[in-house]
């Protein structure tokens, strides 16, 4: 005949669930999550395979620098066309690309120097 365990057949102080128990419920409560977790990441796998593939996107053509030799290398060029097509929606086009003379910087820093100073 089963035991059954009245609130009054417990001694006062005595734990409800042993050491053992504890460990048990804690390691398949464990489990449980673990297998949701696994569970909803296939689920989100499969519905990523089932997209169409997207189009691949070609990166418009940058023509070479033809007898510009302050520009960039065509390295350069493909790089920031790339870049650009990445960062925009279609339809955008570089139409060309140019270094900036050192002169505008050094200017840009001078004019930052004197506009911090207080005129007198």
């Amino acid at each position: 005949m089963p035991a059954v365990l009245l609130a009054s057949s417990i001694p006062p102080g005595a734990p409800l669930l042993g050491a053992d128990t504890a460990l048990l419920i804690l390691v398949a409560a464990g489990l449980l999550y673990l297998a949701k977790t696994v569970f909803s990441l296939r689920r989100e796998v499969t519905a990523l395979r089932a997209l169409p593939g997207k189009p691949v996107r070609h990166f418009p053509d940058v023509p070479p620098a033809v007898g510009n030799t302050n520009g960039p290398s065509p390295e350069i060029c493909a790089a920031i066309a790339a870049a650009i097509a990445v960062a925009l929606e279609p339809g955008h086009r570089v139409v060309s690309i140019t270094n900036a003379p050192t002169t505008l910087w050094s200017q840009e820093g001078r004019r930052q120097v004197f506009q911090s100073h207080r005129v007198r």
